[in-house]
């Protein structure tokens, strides 16, 4: 099955050279690692040397050399919009991908892997699932949006026909085949548990294949010598078998293996068939000449497209956003193709000449080198001494990076430390080992480049590492010390402030004799996590986790004398401008902007990327913002401003589309109207959506959050009525959008 998923677009992209009108306080570039992100399908080259994967959520195609099993590039057009399926002509020439997004289809010349072309048509709605006829003349395209089949000549790339079936209920097209010898194409009708038949010669549906063996059919896959279809049931954990010189469904394959079977790809010699099970995180491997089960192949994690090079050698198969190879011979997982990018983002520190961003990939072991001049991932450094790194030191020269490495909670034997990092070369050279780390979290180095200071969440304590030498030379321990998180040093390198949130306080540390002087307890204190101190050293900024609140503690008397309330989540990170005009923190998917002066929230930054944003760091001129996304493993670079923004209009939705899926029941049939909608590409981003079925926005049917999957199930409409649906935004600030509109009969 080709997974569906409504997605945010990327903003406009800008690179700081283009600073000159970009928003203010707005997200204007996204990196990601740039090979996969959500892939959703496969096409192999009839030559077997190269591979193609469609990324629906960064708008471009990875390319995997085969023989090397390494992603050798990328293919990337502003034409891209939420790619969802490719086809490759026989001949090799040419790769055809559908998108989702815009309505069209995008044309790859193989030879260059540029894009030459796109074809728009206004019979294109949702274009899905595409197969290219054997002859390499025709491509057929199914249209999720209203059920039906374009067709694409390939001489002149242009959509010359629309397949419509108006004598069957066919529902929600989300696969097609086409027979080896060019004849029949096969859509699998998902909603309406059938295959349509469509005759190649007349592009007219000479018939449909029905069962009650079909059960919310997902994907389709022909034997090579043309003989029999094998469909998956995702509903009823099978795989119905169809005879094709009958064109009947002659039976089914059932196994316990089964569960929410998805793709299904045929070996080219036709031995094989691998189904992909999303339930279990399985691959079953079927005996195509006797159609049974005779194993499964686990290791993955939510299993979808299949696709097995022409050799039958190796089957390539999607699992947690990167590719798996399985080796056909013997049915084993041998490995699988990673991103080389940013992975599960955790902390984020800039060099002090703003040329490189450093970025630790916390649970793949290695750490992301920013060039900031492109905002592109330039390199990874990969090294068996990371394990888990998480926060980021860099010193005041420039030279030496120091990463803190918390090991595993469930390894047998713990083995914390802190890497060290060339800045110059970018390897790990060496490690700074010592018994006292302990669930070390975040690190801090004095002004001078001498030492640094490591918090040690899980034995109460704080390192001292002596940078001359790359020896721990004490620590700092304290009765008071609970669970350290963060730490700071103010500007004349005097003092270190720590975040306790066992026991809601911070501890000051006299840096010169590595002894703790006191500890700053306040009833606004609950659970504080980070901590940051403005440039000119006069006050600590404490976010509260419990209580979505920041502390603001006076150097001078270390006393809190203020709280800022109303922050939309509990954040993980406080960041100080250079200026110490405007603070930013985490928000509930955002970034909350403070205005230091009056110590008021004036806004947020609201973006798709900005989802568990764990850290922040700040060129020294101030203009750009780059924050470490955890769960979308993405750095969001920010166009910040001094001043208090200007508020710009939340916009409307850019689209929306409207589908009729009809649930059969013994004695009823309950309508359904499923409303899904994109988002706008400019201005700032929706917090959540309010569909509602008056002009007047008065009867709301739903509000959906705008990381969460945009459609809402109008369920138990009534036949042959007319229903008209509204759509507006909501920003963070509560302000709402124009509506956007459509209507459909049932």
């Amino acid at each position: 099955m080709k997974k569906i998923r409504i997605c945010l677009f990327y903003l406009c992209i800008f690179t700081m050279h283009n600073f000159f009108g970009v928003m203010p306080n707005s997200v204007v570039d996204v990196i990601s690692s740039g090979f996969f992100n959500n892939p959703q399908d496969i096409a192999i080259t009839s030559d077997g040397l190269t591979l193609y994967v469609p990324n629906f959520n960064n708008n471009n195609v990875s390319i995997v050399d085969i023989t090397t099993n390494s992603l050798t590039g990328i293919v990337a057009n502003s034409n891209f919009s939420s790619p969802q399926s490719i086809a490759i002509t026989p001949d090799g020439t040419t790769a055809y991908v559908t998108n989702y997004g815009n309505d069209s289809v995008s044309i790859i010349d193989i030879a260059t892997n540029a894009v030459t072309g796109t074809i728009a048509n206004p019979n294109f709605n949702s274009p899905y699932a595409i197969a290219i006829t054997p002859n390499g003349t025709t491509a057929y395209v199914t249209n999720l949006g209203n059920n039906s089949v374009s067709i694409i000549d390939i001489a002149t790339n242009t959509a010359t026909e629309l397949v419509v079936d108006v004598d069957t209920t066919v529902t929600y097209p989300i696969d097609i085949a086409i027979t080896p010898d060019g004849t029949i194409a096969y859509v699998v009708n998902r909603d309406d548990n059938s295959v349509s038949i469509i005759d190649i010669a007349t592009n007219t549906v000479t018939g449909i294949v029905a069962g009650s063996n079909f059960n919310l059919p997902q994907a389709i896959a022909i034997t090579p010598n043309g003989a029999t279809a094998y469909v998956t049931n995702n509903d009823g954990s099978s795989v119905s078998i169809i005879d094709i010189a009958t064109n009947s469904a002659t039976g089914f394959i059932a196994d316990s293996n089964f569960a929410l079977p998805q793709a299904i790809a045929i070996s080219p010699n036709g031995a094989t068939a691998y189904v992909s099970n999303i339930g279990i995180n399985t691959v079953s491997v079927v005996d195509v000449n006797t159609n049974a089960v005779t194993g499964f192949i686990s290791g993955f994690s939510g299993p979808l497209n299949i696709a097995i090079t022409p050799d039958s050698a190796t089957a390539y198969i999607i699992s947690d956003g990167k590719l798996a190879t399985i080796n056909t011979e013997t049915n084993v997982l041998t490995g699988f193709i990673l991103t080389p990018g940013l992975r599960l983002s955790r902390a984020i520190a800039i060099t002090p000449d703003d040329t490189t961003a450093y970025v630790s990939n916390g649970d793949y072991n290695n750490m992301s080198v920013i060039d900031i001049a492109t905002n592109t991932v330039s390199e990874i450094i990969n090294d068996s001494l990371f394990l888990f790194p998480q926060g980021i030191a860099i010193t005041p020269d420039g030279t030496t990076a120091y990463v803190a490495n918390r090991d595993v909670d469930f390894a047998p034997v713990r083995n914390d430390s802190v890497v060290i990092i060339d800045v110059a070369t970018n390897t790990a050279t060496g490690i700074v080992a010592n018994s006292n780390f302990n669930y070390p979290l975040n690190i801090a180095i004095t002004p001078d480049g001498t030492t640094a200071y490591v918090t040690n969440r899980d034995n109460n304590s704080v390192s001292i590492i002596d940078i001359p030498t790359n020896a721990v030379t004490g620590v700092v321990a304290n009765s008071n010390f609970r669970s350290p998180q963060s730490i700071a040093i103010t500007p004349d390198g005097s003092t270190a402030y720590v975040a306790n949130p066992g026991n809601n306080s911070v501890s000051i540390i006299d840096i010169a004799t590595n002894a703790v002087t006191g500890t700053i307890a306040n009833p606004n204190f609950s659970s504080p996590y980070a901590i940051a101190i403005t440039f000119d050293g006069a006050k600590a900024y404490v976010t509260n986790y419990e209580n979505r609140s920041i502390s603001i503690i006076d150097i001078a008397t270390n006393s809190v004398t203020e709280k800022i309330s109303g922050l939309p989540s509990g954040a993980r990170f406080i960041t100080i401008a250079p200026d110490d005009t405007i603070i930013y923190c985490e928000g509930s998917g955002s970034v909350v902007i403070i205005d230091a002066l009056t110590n008021t929230v004036i806004g947020s930054i609201i973006n798709y990327s900005l989802y568990r944003p764990l850290a922040m760091a700040i060129l020294s001129n101030g203009e750009f913002g780059y924050v470490a996304n955890y769960e979308t493993s993405t750095v969001s670079v920010i166009a910040l401003s001094s001043s208090t923004p200007t508020p710009t209009p939340i916009q409307a939705p850019s689209a929306m589309q409207i589908r009729v899926i009809k649930n059969k029941f013994l004695q009823y049939t309950d309508i359904i109207n499923l409303v899904s909608w994109i988002p706008a590409d400019i201005g700032p981003q929706a917090l959540y959506y309010s569909v509602y079925r008056d002009a007047g926005l008065t009867q709301l049917i739903s509000t959906v959050y705008a990381q969460g999957p945009l459609e809402v199930l109008d369920r138990n409409r009534q036949p042959n009525t007319t229903y008209t649906y509204y759509i507006v935004a909501v920003d963070v600030d509560g302000n709402i959008s124009s509506s956007i509109n459509k209507s459909i009969t049932t």
